[in-house]
Order: structure tokens, then sequence, then C-alpha cells
């Protein structure tokens, strides 16, 4: 009788365990994407200009310090910046790739490290009494560990977004419109 319930004991916690596994692998992703979308009453050609050019980026991009140009002109695709960011206390670095470029129509670069890639996609689009603005990123992870926070990164990407797209329009908007 003692040795059943031994074995109902091991059966049990084995089947514990293997769920427990099962849960942490569903929540494990070895990608992420947010979507920001907002309305910026200035022109597509003014937001523009506030999203490419180096001195102003850091004034709205969330823990954007600086933005250094490498090779090429910032928004030319092929060209090369080196970001410099605060995150947490922690200033690191990190080069940037423009891989596609149509003024004012969009920008889409690509971030690299050792654990993770992201694509960042701004798209403007004209609307009536300024630009519909949408900051998107995707994160693919290269590591275990980035795959298990991906969750996290999920959301704090989207708070990114959101809050970096709040400053641009408090700047854009507070610019005069040229032309």
């Amino acid at each position: 009788m003692r040795k059943n319930w031994i074995v109902i004991i091991a059966v049990a916690s084995v089947l514990v365990i293997l769920a427990a596994a099962a849960v942490v692998m569903a929540l494990r992703s070895d990608h992420s994407a947010v979507r920001y979308q907002g309305f910026i009453a200035r022109s597509p050609d003014l937001v523009w200009e506030y999203i490419t050019r180096p001195a102003y980026r850091s004034l709205w991009t969330r823990g954007l310090i600086n933005v250094v140009p490498l090779r090429g002109d910032v928004a030319v695709p092929g060209s090369t910046n080196l970001l410099v960011l605060m995150r947490e206390g922690q200033k690191f670095e990190v080069e940037e790739i423009i891989q596609e470029a149509e003024r004012p129509h969009f920008l889409t670069s690509l971030t690299g490290g050792k654990s993770a890639d992201i694509v960042t996609r701004i798209t403007l689009e004209p609307s009536v009494g300024g630009t519909l603005v949408t900051l998107s990123q995707e994160v693919t992870f290269k590591t275990l560990t980035g795959q298990y926070l991906s969750a996290f990164v999920t959301r704090s990407s989207r708070e990114d977004l959101e809050h970096s797209f709040k400053r641009l329009k408090k700047l854009v908007e507070s610019a005069p419109e040229e032309g």
C-alpha cells in the first residue's frame, strides 16, 4: 500500500513539473511586436524633420541621449548611426542601420545586439489638419533569457512608444509650421 502512494506522489510530481514547464514555454516568445498611433497637427514634412534630425531625436525618443551619424545621411537607406542610450541608470551604445526611408512617408531602422534585433518603423500619413503617425517596433530575441522576458519587453516597448509619441507631438506642435 505504501509503495502505491509513493508511485502516485512521484507521478503527480512529474505531472506538476511538466505542467509548469508547459506554462513557461507558452509564455516564452522569440518575437514581440508593438504599435502606437496618434495625430500631430502639423504637416508630414515638419514631422519628418523631427523624426530624422539627430538633434531633435534625443528630445523626444525615450532613453535616447545622442545620435551620432557614422556613415551616410541620417535618413537614407544604408546609412548608419550610433545611438547613445540611457536605461535604468546604464549608458550604452547601439548601431542603427536605416533600412528604408521615403520622405516624408516612412522610416525603418534596424538596431541589433547580442540578445535581440529591433526593427523600428515610423509611418507618416497626411490627414486633414495634420499627420497620422504610427510608431511600431518588432523585437526578435536571440537568447533564451530574452525569450522568457518577452512579455516584459513588450509592455516596456509599448510604454516607450507612447511616451515618445507624446513628447514628439508636444515638440512638433509647439514649432511654427514652415511654409
